[in-house]
């Protein structure tokens, strides 16, 4: 079963490689250019709203007094999601 979900997880990572190799080949490099931008403004969010979030006064009272279980729990979410993903696809 683990080699399944593993096969899954790289099967995803080539499509990804198939569709936007030739996306970026065929739109030029202005929009390429634009593409590459807007993807790294948004990460650029990204970083800026976790910054936030890491320097709030309350997520870092909620870390502190529970974040032994709730890390874990997140972790372990975010894994079934995963797996519950690659094997109903």
């Amino acid at each position: 079963m683990a080699g399944h979900g593993r096969r899954a997880r790289w099967e995803e990572g080539d499509t990804n490689i198939s569709v936007h190799t030739p996306r970026f080949c065929t739109i030029g490099p202005a929009s390429s250019a634009v593409t590459v931008a807007v993807f790294a403004l948004l990460v650029a969010v990204w970083c800026v709203v976790a910054s936030w979030l890491g320097s709030h006064r309350k997520i870092i009272e909620l870390v502190e007094r529970s974040g032994r279980w709730l890390v874990p729990v997140v972790f372990m979410n975010v894994g079934v999601v995963i797996v519950a993903e690659s094997i109903f696809r």
